[in-house]
């Protein structure tokens, strides 16, 4: 709810507050060389900018909570009910992947839609298209990220896997914001979610990137399913 009001907020006042925005960080050649020149050249740029940008951050935060979860579940012995019944284990632990999976698509589908409402209330032309799959192109790095959780999540305390996952998403964050300021080679870049999601509803969906943190994520929930299978369960409380 969150993220579709905020995108209906920064996607409504593109037309009151654009031209001002631009000429404040047109101006600015530290911010031209962080984010490049054309991002603010556009409404597309501009929502990109406002909206994208900041939701990236949200909903990557968001997946580490949700997935970790799971970890929590085992921390605190609240699978020792549902595994007692005769399923089992990695049928549970992939009932659980999807239901994230699916938070993931309604939370997507959630932010473009807020942002289609956000332009159809200020008469604001955005290429719709670019809307929708700027939005769902957030699906991948959400799930690798819930992957990851739950591969490392198979072994290790909730505590310890929010610290490790939450510490790269920080360090990716910065990565990809001051990569070009600090002169960073492109492949140190490309280790970063934010830098291989980028800017779609400005240059389109890099697809290379998101079909391989589509394979990454898949393999590594199935390492987190394989490892949980053969694990012994952890003592709750």
């Amino acid at each position: 709810l969150g993220v579709f009001i905020y995108a209906i907020y920064g996607t409504a006042i593109t037309k009151s507050s654009a031209k001002q925005l631009r000429d404040i960080f047109q101006g600015s050649s530290v911010f031209n060389l962080i984010a490049g020149p054309d991002l603010m050249s556009s409404n597309n740029g501009f929502v990109s900018f406002i909206v994208f940008l900041f939701v990236a951050i949200v909903v990557l935060i968001y997946a580490l909570v949700r997935a970790n979860e799971w970890a929590s579940d085992q921390d605190n012995g609240r699978l020792d009910i549902v595994l007692s019944t005769p399923q089992p284990r990695w049928k549970v632990a992939i009932q659980s992947y999807i239901s994230v999976l699916i938070d993931f698509v309604l939370l997507a589908l959630a932010l473009a839609i807020g942002v289609v409402l956000g332009a159809v209330a200020t008469h604001l032309t955005l290429d719709m298209g670019n809307v929708f799959v700027a939005s769902f192109a957030l699906i991948p790095p959400m799930a690798l990220v819930a992957g990851a959780v739950y591969a490392l999540g198979a072994r290790l305390r909730s505590t310890i896997v929010m610290s490790v996952v939450g510490g790269y998403l920080g360090l990716a964050f910065f990565l990809d914001l001051l990569w070009s300021y600090l002169d960073l080679p492109h492949w140190v870049h490309h280790l970063s979610l934010f830098s291989d999601y980028g800017t779609p509803m400005v240059d389109g969906v890099d697809w290379v990137s998101s079909l391989t943190m589509l394979a990454l994520a898949l393999l590594a929930a199935g390492v987190g399913v394989y490892l949980f299978q053969a694990g012994d369960l952890r003592q709750g409380g």
